[in-house]
């Protein structure tokens, strides 16, 4: 077969199915991985921390070692450790492997789970149109999948969790709905973000299995740590909830991407005083604010079919603007960027121009292209953070025009 012609196969492969963007997209994940093992950068440094108190699980020892572990010490939950042990059971070398194949494989499945929601009748759209908006979307997205896959991170795994439940949730699908939920908790408590829309939603007993599923689930450890060391565990995990809750309570603090900072820092509020109580006041009233306007989204989009989409992709959109965490966190947007690039002809001029800032501000700070001095400057002036803000007014621009 001569050059041209398998390049007319695969433009015709690519014209017809329109599964060939994901093929792309796992086919370059997997060559990024092997440009990382030849250039001596396959570190994965935070699954090595999954995967070191895996075994210390095993082993009956104590997870939490920050004085022997630096700065890679592990701070999630004795349950969580146990999502692990199968890693455990095989040498790091191998595991972060199958754990990067498995970060491959759920990208996709992610990028598969919020076109279906965004748009259940895909497959009768022209095939070469669904791949170039998943290409699109896998470039805006793609600086949060390289940092994410370079640390072997489980931020997107989360996501992809998040939109299995949401799913299945809608779907009336309760019992594997909540266990999944209850699952992720976890691993990083954001999925407590969706108790209040589910209660609202009177979807009683989804949340009834999902207090069920998560008592249950606390007690995964207990064969591994016996009951002695059992409570120790969780007093360890939940100290170090504490510590990461108190970071970024200074609001006017460089690289600190919570909303509550973008609004102090760039706005007259910066000449407050933030004290500790000012700031926990400042905080409520912002959070009340938010939920006021999520209750009239929801208001909004009473007679809306597959409303609960823009719902939660407003809900996980938050998640990294509202918790104590790091700037690796933004890939949470990915729902939202579906719903904006497959309705974006629906937009006025004026909010086009927002989406498309919002959206490149959320991809740009990529540290392999701009290098470390830019990157760390677009961090502190929490550039994405802003970008996600942004990301958030055009989904309730979508909810206005009843879009979405």
């Amino acid at each position: 077969m001569s050059i041209r012609t398998a390049l007319q196969r695969l433009r015709e492969f690519y014209n017809t199915r329109w599964y060939a963007s994901l093929i792309i997209i796992f086919s370059v994940l997997m060559l990024l991985m092997l440009m990382e093992v030849k250039n001596h950068r396959f570190r994965a440094n935070d699954f090595k921390v999954y995967h070191r108190a895996a075994e210390r699980l095993i082993q009956g020892e104590n997870l939490y070692r920050p004085d022997i572990d630096g700065h890679y010490y592990y701070k999630y939950s004795p349950t969580a450790a146990v999502y692990f042990v199968p890693s455990a059971l095989l040498p790091v070398s191998i595991a972060k492997v199958l754990h990067w194949i498995v970060m491959a494989c759920m990208a996709c499945l992610g990028f598969y789970l919020a076109l279906i929601m965004v748009r259940p009748k895909f497959r009768i759209d022209n095939p070469r149109k669904i791949n170039n908006l998943l290409l699109l979307l896998g470039l805006i997205l793609g600086v949060h999948l390289e940092r994410e896959f370079f640390l072997g991170q489980v931020n997107h795994i989360l996501l992809v969790l998040y939109l299995i439940f949401i799913l299945l949730a809608n779907r009336k699908n309760d019992l594997p709905a909540s266990l999944i939920w209850a699952g992720t908790i976890f691993i990083k408590p954001f999925g407590f973000i969706f108790l209040p829309y589910y209660l609202i939603k009177n979807k009683f007993k989804l949340v009834l299995y999902f207090c069920l599923f998560t008592t249950i689930l606390i007690f995964a450890p207990l064969p591994f740590t016996g009951l002695a060391n059992f409570a120790s565990q969780y007093q360890h995990w939940f100290h170090e909830l504490s510590v990461e809750m108190s970071w970024k309570q200074s609001l006017l603090a460089s690289e600190n991407d919570t909303i509550f900072s973008i609004l102090a820092r760039y706005s007259p509020l910066r000449l407050l005083d933030f004290t500790p109580g000012v700031t926990r006041i400042f905080q409520l009233i912002i959070l009340a604010l938010i939920g006021l306007l999520f209750l009239y989204l929801i208001y909004r989009g009473r007679h809306i079919k597959n409303s609960y989409v823009l719902e939660t992709a407003f809900l996980t959109a938050l998640i990294p603007i509202l918790s104590f965490t790091n700037h690796y966190a933004f890939q949470f947007i990915e729902l939202a960027a579906f719903l904006i690039i497959f309705n974006y002809r629906q937009l006025s001029k004026e909010w086009r121009i927002a989406a498309i800032v919002g959206l490149t501000l959320t991809a740009i700070n990529m540290h392999d292209v701009w290098g470390g001095a830019i990157w760390q400057f677009l961090n502190e002036i929490s550039l994405v953070a802003i970008g996600a803000i942004i990301v958030q007014a055009v989904l309730v621009e979508f909810r206005l025009k009843k879009v979405a």
